[in-house]
C-alpha cells in the first residue's frame, strides 16, 4: 500500500525526498513482512528508506529529531505510529567513517551539534550548531573546527558541550561556539571514551573504559566522582543510561565490542563466546545514591567512597535463520549498540536495544537487575544502530541498511514468567591475615533465562504422525535453563506447536539426545511408561534395576514415571538403545505447549552431566509414535544439524569473585575467585600485598551463568 503524507518543507532535494516518502513501505503486520520477522508481541507498521546511514535521532517535546550522513531532520510525531516531516538541512556529517552520521544527537528544542566532514579543519571536522527552534526550517548558526568526537554531548541546558575526545565547549552564544576546557585535564586516566550522558542536574556518566561518573557543576572544571573499571578485550562501554535523572537504583551500560580472539570477525557470533562481546549491563547505584545524600547533607565533608555494583547482564543468544529471530551471523565488526529505557521505567521495566544484524531486541529487567527477552524485530541483512521509545508502545528502530522502521511493541510475552530468579550477596564477614583478606558470605543463588538449543520448523510432522490424533508431534525448539541456583538441577524444555490439553497415548513420546565428551546420553518424556513397568524389549539393557526403580518411584511419589534420563548408550541387537540411568520429575505443560523435564546434575550414576559440563550434538531430538522400536515414519526431528550456532551448552555453573577499590572506586586488587562451598556459600582470600594503610571498598560478586549479585562492604587494613 502506497501512502501519501503532507510535509512542509524548505530547501534543495524537495522531489527527491517526496519521492522517498511516497515509497516508504507501509502495512501492519507481526511476524513475516517486508525483509523481517517479528516476534509475536512486535507489529511492523512502516519504514522510511530515507535514513538509511542513520545511527540515531532524539525525541523532544513531540519532535523527533533524525541525524543521518546528509543532514538533520525534523518529525512531528503528534501521531507517533505516522511521524511527519516538518523540516531539514542538508548538511554532510563525518563520523567513524564517512558513511556515518551524528550518533546520539542532544537537543534542548533550540539548538542541536552535529560534526560536519572538513578536511581542511586541524581534526578533519567541523562542529555544527543548528538552530531548530523553527521545526520547519532548522539552519546552522554556528561552527567550530575541531575533531571528529562523533557523540557530542549537550548540558547544562546546551550551555556547554563535551565531547569524547576532551573537547568542553561553550554554546552561551550559539553563532560563536568555543572550546574553553579540556576534561582529561581534571579527569586523567582515560583510555577510551565513547559518549557522555547527562543523568541529572549537574552530573555526567561517561562510556568507556574506565567509565566515569562526573560533577559537572563546574563546567570548564568537571571532576571524576566514581570511577567504573572495567577490562574489556578492546574498546569498552558505549552507552550509559541512569534513567530518572540519575535517581534510578539501576543504571545501564552497554558495549559495541565484538567478540575476541578468533571470533574477532565478520561472519562469527556475538553469543558471549568471546570475551565481552556486546552486552547489556545493570548496575545497582544504591551505594552512588547513598555517597550522593551524605554529600547533599554535609558538603564540607566531601564526596565519600561508592561504587556501582555490577548486579547483571545479557548478552544475544547466538545465530539462527532470521525466521527463529535471530541472525545467521554478525556481518559487522560489532555486536550490541545504542538502547533506550521505556517511559514507565521504574527501578526496573523494558528496554529496547539496537543490536546490528540482531535487529531490534526488546529485554525485561527485574527488579533485581535480571535481564530476559520479551520480544523481538529482526530485518534480514539488516544493520541495527539505534531503538527509541516514542510512546509507551511505539518504538523508531534506526538501521543503517533499511532506514527508519516504525514498530509497535504489545506488552512482554517472557515464556520464563517474570524472569529468573536474583542471586544475591548476604552477609559478607571478613578477617585479615597478614597480607590478605580473608573472605566469606552466603549467597542465595538465583535461576538463569532460558537458553535455545535448536529450533525447528512448525508444520513439518509426518503425516502417519497424525494416526493418533494431533498430540503434540509438531517439535519447534529445545531450551535449557537453570530455575534455581541452589538445587542441583537444569530444566530441559521441548517447544510444540501445541500440546493438546489431553494425556497423549502411551505410545507418543519426545526425546532429545546430547553428549558429554564423546558420551552420549538422552532425555525422555512420556505421560504413562507404562511400558518401562512390563515390556523388557523398552530397555533391553538393565531390566531388573529399571523395573525396581520404577516401583520405588511409585511408592516414592505417588505417581507414574514419566521422564527418564538415559546413558551407557550401545547396540543391543539391531537397535541402538540408552539404559535407564534415572526417574526425575517433570511437567506437560498444556497451557504453554512445553514438556519440561528436570535433570539432577548431582547423579552417582552419571558423573559428567554436572554444572560446568559442555553438551554437545548428538542425535537431536524428535517427537513420535513408539511402539518398542521407534516407528521413524511419525518422528518430527530436530536433527543435529538444526543445533548449530546453540550448541555447545554449558550447562551453568556458579562462581564468585573479590575485588577491592579505593576512595575513586578504583580497582587496586583483584579479582580474586572465590571458592562456591557445599552450602552454596563464597570463601577465599584477596591479596593485600603493596596496599597501603586505609579503608577500602571489598566487593564480593557471585554469578550463576550471567545471572550475578553482589555486596560491598568497607574493610581496613
Amino acid at each position: 500500500m502506497r501512502v501519501s503524507q503532507t510535509i512542509k518543507i524548505v530547501g534543495a532535494g524537495l522531489l527527491v525526498l517526496a519521492m522517498l516518502l511516497a515509497a516508504a513501505a507501509t502495512g501492519a503486520s507481526a511476524g513475516p513482512g517486508p525483509g523481517h520477522f517479528t516476534s509475536d508481541n512486535v507489529e511492523w507498521i512502516s519504514v522510511n528508506p530515507l535514513h538509511t546511514g542513520s545511527s540515531g535521532g532524539r525525541l523532544h517535546e513531540g519532535y523527533f529529531y533524525v541525524t543521518d550522513p546528509r543532514g538533520v531532520y525534523i518529525y512531528d510525531v503528534a501521531n507517533p505510529a505516522a511521524p511527519v516531516l516538518t523540516g531539514f538541512v542538508n548538511v554532510f556529517q563525518s563520523g567513524t567513517m564517512a558513511a556515518l552520521g551524528q550518533e546520539d544527537p542532544d537537543t534542548n528544542g533550540e539548538i542541536l551539534l552535529v560534526d560536519a566532514i572538513n578536511p581542511s579543519a586541524p581534526g578533519g571536522a567541523t562542529l555544527l550548531v543548528i538552530d531548530v527552534k523553527d521545526k520547519t526550517e532548522p539552519r546552522v548558526v554556528g561552527s567550530l573546527a575541531s575533531t571528529i568526537d562523533h557523540t557530542w554531548t549537550c548540558f547544562a541546558d546546551c550551555a556547554y558541550a563535551i565531547g569524547r575526545t576532551g573537547g568542553i565547549i561553550d554554546l552561551s552564544d550559539p553563532s560563536q561556539p568555543k572550546q574553553v576546557a579540556n576534561w582529561k585535564s581534571t579527569i586523567p586516566g582515560s583510555n577510551y571514551t565513547h559518549d557522555f550522558t547527562e543523568v541529572g542536574p549537574g552530573r555526567l556518566m561517561s562510556a568507556g573504559q574506565p567509565s566515569f561518573y562526573i560533577d559537572s557543576s563546574t563546567p570548564t572544571a568537571p571532576r571524576s566522582l566514581v570511577r567504573l573499571n572495567t577490562s574489556f578485550h578492546t574498546l569498552g562501554y558505549h552507552g550509559a543510561l541512569w534513567p530518572r535523572e540519575g535517581q534510578d537504583k539501576m543504571m545501564i551500560m552497554g558495549t559495541e565490542l565484538a567478540p575476541a580472539g578468533t571470533n574477532n570477525a565478520a561472519g562469527s557470533n556475538c553469543n558471549g563466546s568471546g570475551s565481552g562481546d556486546g552486552e547489556i549491563a545493570i548496575y545497582d547505584t544504591s551505594a552512588v545514591l547513598a555517597a550522593e545524600e551524605a554529600f547533599r547533607q554535609d558538603p564540607e565533608s566531601g564526596w565519600g567512597p561508592a561504587t556501582f555494583s555490577k548486579v547483571g547482564k545479557w548478552q544475544i543468544a547466538g545465530s539462527g535463520t532470521y525466521a527463529d529471530g535471530k541472525a545467521p551471523f554478525h556481518s559487522t565488526l560489532y555486536c550490541a549498540h545504542w538502547f533506550d529505557t521505556h517511559p514507565e521505567w521504574n527501578d526496573g521495566g523494558l528496554l529496547a536495544v539496537a543490536h546490528y544484524d540482531w535487529g531490534t531486541r526488546f529485554l525485561e529487567v527485574d527488579q533485581a537487575g535480571q535481564l530476559s527477552e520479551v520480544g523481538w524485530f529482526q530485518p534480514v541483512g539488516g544493520l541495527t544502530a539505534s531503538a527509541y521509545w516514542i510512546t509507551k508502545d511505539i518504538v523508531y528502530s534506526m538501521d543503517y541498511r533499511r532506514g527508519m522502521d516504525v514498530l509497535r511493541f504489545n506488552g512482554p510475552t517472557s515464556e520464563s514468567g517474570d524472569g529468573p530468579a536474583p542471586t544475591q550477596v548476604g552477609t559478607v564477614e571478613t578477617s585479615t591475615e597478614g597480607s590478605s583478606i580473608s573472605v566469606g558470605a552466603d549467597v542465595d543463588w538465583g535461576g538463569t533465562a532460558p537458553v535455545s538449543l535448536g529450533s525447528d520448523a512448525t508444520g513439518d510432522a509426518p503425516p502417519a504422525s497424525n494416526a493418533t490424533g494431533p498430540h503434540g508431534l509438531d517439535l519447534t525448539g529445545l531450551k535449557a535453563w537453570v530455575e534455581d541456583g541452589d538445587e542441583p538441577e537444569a530444566t530441559f524444555a521441548w517447544d510444540l506447536e501445541t500440546l493438546d490439553n489431553q494425556p497423549p497415548p502411551e505410545g507418543v513420546r519426545y526425546y532429545m539426545t546430547f553428549n558429554i565428551a564423546g558420551a552420549p546420553f538422552a532425555l525422555q518424556a512420556k505421560t504413562s511408561d507404562f511400558a518401562s513397568a512390563a515390556n523388557a524389549s523398552d530397555d533391553p539393557q538393565v531390566v531388573a534395576q529399571r523395573v525396581a526403580s520404577y516401583a520405588e518411584h511409585i511408592a516414592a511419589t505417588g505417581t507414574l514415571p514419566q521422564f527418564r534420563i538415559r546413558g551407557n548408550c550401545a547396540t543391543v541387537g539391531v537397535a541402538n538403545n540408552c539404559g535407564h540411568v534415572a526417574w526425575t520429575s517433570g511437567e506437560f505443560d498444556y497451557a504453554n505447549d512445553q514438556i519440561r523435564i528436570n535433570v539432577p546434575l548431582d547423579l552417582a550414576a552419571m558423573p559428567a552431566l554436572r554444572p560446568g559440563a559442555s553438551l554437545a550434538a548428538d542425535q537431536g531430538a524428535w517427537a513420535s509414535i513408539q511402539a518398542g522400536l521407534d516407528a521413524a515414519q511419525t518422528r518430527d526431528t530436530l536433527a543435529a544439524a538444526d543445533q548449530e550456532g546453540f550448541l555447545p551448552f554449558v550447562i551453568p555453573a556458579r562462581s564468585g569473585e573479590a575485588t577491592l577499590q579505593d576512595g575513586t572506586g578504583a580497582v587496586v586488587a583483584g579479582p580474586a575467585n572465590l571458592t562456591v562451598g557445599p552450602e552454596g556459600d563464597v570463601q577465599g582470600q584477596i591479596s593485600t600485598s603493596g596496599l597501603a594503610a586505609g579503608t577500602y571498598q571489598l566487593t564480593v560478586s557471585a554469578c550463576i551463568a550471567t545471572t550475578c549479585g553482589s555486596s560491598t562492604v568497607p574493610v581496613t587494613i
